[in-house]
């Protein structure tokens, strides 16, 4: 009976094949510190394993989602996001790799008025050269923008997605109070040095099923509003890869055939 079994179950095994391309359900999410996410959400394809390895097709993620502003903040109402992925492929032990997010940051205050308008990728060229490097959220490198007439910047050094705990060091914050009475007016208190570390998961099998969650921290430093901070923009990427519904058919077909083995085998018996 078992030699029978295997008869019938690994031709259906063989034939659905180790699939190149899955099916996944997945959110890209944003993150200002402690304020967000905001998530993009797709149910696209994709390819993951066997082994380790995982891609997303170009423009899987896209749209335009905001984050509430502090409400301590007396300037920044909301920021807005617009964004795009690139294609993106993803290997090794930990997995990791480059899916660029391209599009822009809006910093908005009152009445929906545009403060500041970040690039999250851009080519820069080197100076002193005809050469030109990409930089930008999801791939690495460092771009910095001159804001406010060019009296200000915005400093963003990007990494790359992955699993592996990635660490963000030199990061602080402005520590404010508003002044005595009915004075609007913040004061400088203090300025916090700190580190931080984000880490992903990678739980699929071996045959490249199960879920996948990917970080990809920003450093950003700024002084645009007078007094230098430097915070984290985080990207988390999760992709849930679903299996392939031929895989269930063709074992559906093999347990059925059993079934109708072990029926035949009934009604022999009890012919006899």
């Amino acid at each position: 009976m078992k030699r029978l079994a295997l008869a019938v179950l690994l031709p259906s095994v063989a034939l659905a094949g180790p699939a190149e391309a899955r099916t996944f359900a997945g959110t890209l999410g944003l993150s200002l510190e402690s304020l967000g996410p905001v998530e993009f959400a797709v149910t696209a394809s994709g390819n993951s394993g066997p082994g380790p390895l995982a891609t997303v097709q170009p423009g899987a993620f896209v749209g335009t989602g905001s984050i509430p502003a502090a409400p301590s903040s007396s300037v920044v109402t909301r920021f807005v996001f617009e964004l795009s992925n690139g294609a993106g492929v993803f290997t090794g032990s930990p997995l990791a790799g480059k899916a660029p997010v391209f599009g822009s940051a809006h910093v908005l205050g009152f009445g929906g008025l545009t403060l500041i308008d970040v690039p999250l990728a851009r080519t820069v060229h080197v100076p002193g050269s005809a050469a030109a490097v990409a930089a930008g959220l999801g791939f690495g490198g460092t771009l910095s923008t001159a804001v406010s007439n060019g009296n200000r910047y915005v400093r963003l050094e990007f990494a790359s997605w992955g699993t592996a705990p990635a660490q963000l060091t030199g990061l602080f914050s402005v520590v404010q109070m508003h002044g005595p009475g009915s004075n609007p007016e913040p004061y400088l208190v203090g300025l916090g040095d700190r580190s931080a570390t984000f880490t992903g998961t990678d739980s699929r099998t071996p045959g490249g099923h199960g879920q996948l969650t990917l970080v990809s921290p920003t450093k950003v430093t700024s002084d645009v509003f007078g007094t230098p901070v430097a915070f984290v923009l985080l990207g988390r990427m999760t992709l849930a890869f679903m299996p392939e519904p031929g895989t269930f058919v063709l074992l559906g077909a093999g347990v059925a055939g059993l079934g109708a083995l072990g029926r035949r085998r009934r009604l022999a018996r009890a012919a006899r």
